[in-house]
């Protein structure tokens, strides 16, 4: 019998990595006289957190349309059919999380707050202390017994409930010929290159802070660092001093321009892929590498604010923790969705978690990675040279043992998105940070690359590994899109990157598979799973050359329109400084199908318009549809040793949200995400 428990693994693999009636708390309540709708409110890990602690920071989210429907009179509601509201609807362009563009203009003509707060005053007006609210996702946050679990759950308004869990980072020499980055932009000065270089876009790092004494993040005009604010617990509002130490990494990976490499001599620079673009700071984690929740969705709500101000339009989570919750009801994953809705591209870590006990494991996924929208990165393994196709030993880059894999626990979505490379990763140090003290080995001495002056002491780069280095050079190289084509939406944009991603496959497959663009029909190409790779590695000059490729005014397009410009245009990118002949994989997985095929650039796709939800529907014009990538016979296989469930709990295999699952028996294929577990 195979039972694994999801915490257990988290530990032991983590690299570092209108109202109703009114509320009236009883002196003492039980969970266990709840009806089984209000029962279903609780997250499975609350209840646990309550008898252990007795009070609990939670995070409540309500429905937005119970809500709407109890404030809206009937007649107001009659005005949804109103051509005069469908027509300012289509106008407007804002974006109310859950409410059709119709719902957002009547409720923005009849009230002038967000909708959250009509269940807010009325809490409060019953004696509750909110401590924080989350407009942007219909929840808030306080601290709360188990009396006032259940009462709360009882309301029509509340739909979820869940602990403001912690979140950490996913993990604790990339050489930029692995990547390309030669083809996409040229070094001129100390601070200055040519070529697509992220200026103009901003970045935001959702992390542990930033040195901003390090010279990598300045430029020709001072500091590139152009908005920060803390959301931990640690210091003051402003203080985004990086005490741990990853964030620094993160933000050199995305937008570092190399500085101090170049100006000491170093023999190669070390330069993130976006080395012009800016920065925006949002501290999250503490001295120990720990943070909150509630936090995280706070320094989405602010990044939104300003995102015009700055044009923030990436946005990188290099952080996460277990998927205790179906993604629709995960209040992080809710935040990341929203954010996409309202035009940021998400980019996440999947986690580093794809490894235990000797055995590779599956369904591992980290939350927020299990977002549909996000851009879920997983890590590759260069194996210290920067061919990625049959290096001096006959090895090609493949994916790094550590990596989590898919499917997604709950939803069973395929994930990761693409792999990036993740291992031996060079980029800039936070002097004196929690990770230099710990890991004083991982620090680069200058003269290993023949830079002054020697020592560790004097060092500005550190060495790390993990998907939490993966995620920024993906989010660095949608910067570079974004500079090229600025009217590329979140899901066009998304798809480029895993349009033009190389397909790895099993080293049992011949080296031609590598430059076969017809890979999907040669049967002796085996690709690695979608599970494992999503549509394959990072291909930065590919994916520019693509963005460059398509109309500029991708954003006002309609499904079937033309969207490549080029005809000449040839799935495949030749890297100049390796000879890499490197295939586009031209395909992208969606919830039950994958779509593959030339159409999807040459023709715009009604999926890549602004506010579809990555792999809900079908909008495709003119592709090959092919087998759903989690449902295959190879999964299957892989599910039969290897599969983890969200959490074992008992002996009785009982999982999260009352799901069982009979390791010893056969499991449930069906596309139906509800039916991956039975229920119990």
């Amino acid at each position: 019998m195979k039972r694994l428990i999801w915490v257990a693994i988290f530990m032991a693999v983590a690299l570092i990595a209108g109202c109703g009636e009114d509320v009236a708390t009883s002196p003492e309540s039980s969970l266990d006289e709840l009806t089984a709708e209000e029962a279903a409110k609780i997250a499975p890990d609350l209840e646990d957190a309550l008898l252990a602690d007795g009070l609990v920071d939670i995070i409540v989210q309500a429905d937005p349309q119970t809500i709407f429907e109890k404030e809206i009179s009937p007649a107001a509601q009659q005005r949804l059919l109103d051509p005069a509201v469908i027509w300012k609807a289509s106008l407007d362009g804002a974006v109310i999380w859950k409410f059709t563009p119709e719902q957002a203009v009547i409720w923005k003509m009849s009230f002038d707050r967000a909708v959250i707060w009509k269940l807010v005053d009325k809490l409060n007006a019953s004696g509750y202390a909110i401590d924080e609210v989350f407009d942007s996702i219909h929840a808030f946050k306080l601290t709360a017994d188990r009396a006032v679990v259940r009462d709360l759950v009882k309301l029509d308004e509340v739909s979820y409930i869940t602990p403001d869990r912690d979140v950490q980072v996913s993990s604790l020499s990339l050489t930029n010929s692995t990547l390309g980055m030669d083809m996409v932009q040229v070094r001129t000065n100390a601070t200055n290159f040519n070529g697509l270089t992220g200026e103009g876009v901003a970045v935001a790092v959702v992390d542990s802070g930033i040195d901003a004494t390090q010279g990598d993040f300045g430029g020709a005009s001072g500091s590139r660092i152009v908005a920060v604010k803390n959301f931990s617990t640690e210091g003051t509002i402003t203080n985004v001093a990086d005490n741990y130490g990853h964030g620094t990494h993160v933000a050199g990976l995305i937008a570092g321009n190399g500085r101090d490499s170049y100006i000491k001599g170093y023999n190669t620079t070390f330069e993130g892929v976006a080395p012009e673009a800016k920065l925006v700071v949002a501290k999250v984690l503490k001295s120990d590498g720990s943070g909150s929740v509630s936090s995280v969705i706070s320094a989405l709500q602010w990044i939104l604010s300003i995102r015009s101000t700055y044009n923030i339009r990436v946005a990188n989570l290099s952080l996460g923790l277990p998927p205790m919750d179906p993604w629709s009801l995960d209040p992080l994953c809710q935040a990341v969705e929203n954010a996409v809705a309202n035009g940021l591209l998400v980019v996440v870590a999947a986690g580093n978690y794809g490894y235990y006990n000797g055995k590779t494991l599956y369904g591992v996924v980290a939350s927020p990675g299990i977002t549909p929208s996000a851009v879920t990165v997983g890590a590759s393994d260069s194996r210290d040279t920067v061919l990625r196709q049959q290096d001096p030993n006959g090895h090609n880059d493949n994916v790094a043992f550590f990596s989590s894999r898919g499917p997604t626990a709950w939803n069973g979505l395929a994930k990761p998105d693409l792999l990036a490379p993740g291992v031996e990763v060079i980029a800039p140090l936070a002097d004196g940070s929690t990770l230099a003290a710990s890991y004083p080995n991982r620090i680069v001495d200058a003269c290993t690359y023949g830079g002054t002056p020697c020592g560790r002491a004097n060092a500005d780069y550190f060495k790390m590994s993990g998907t939490s280095m993966a995620a920024p050079l993906v989010a660095g190289t949608a910067a570079l899109l974004l500079q090229a084509n600025p009217s590329l939406t979140v899901n066009a944009t998304k798809a480029i990157l895993m349009l033009t991603a190389e397909p790895l496959f099993y080293e049992t497959s011949p080296a031609s598979c590598y430059t076969n663009e017809n890979w999907r029909n040669d049967a002796n190409c085996r690709a690695i799973p979608a599970i494992e790779q999503g549509s394959g590695l990072l291909n930065v000059p590919g994916a520019s050359f693509l963005a460059l490729s398509v109309r500029q005014d991708t954003n006002l397009l309609h499904a079937g329109d033309t969207w490549l410009l080029d005809e000449s245009v040839e799935p495949i990118t030749v890297f100049s400084s390796t000879g890499d002949e490197v295939i586009w994989s031209q395909g992208l997985a969606w919830t039950g199908i994958t779509v593959s095929g030339e159409n999807l650039y040459n023709l715009f796709q009604g999926s890549y318009q602004p506010g579809v939800v990555w792999g809900t529907g079908l909008a495709w014009t003119g592709i090959v549809i092919g087998t759903d990538p989690v449902f295959t016979p190879i999964i299957r296989s892989l599910w039969a040793s290897s599969f983890v469930s969200p959490q074992s709990l008992d002996g009785n295999n009982r999982v999260l949200g009352g799901y069982t699952y009979d390791w010893e028996a056969t499991p449930d294929y069906s596309n139906q995400s509800d039916e991956w577990f039975p229920q119990g």
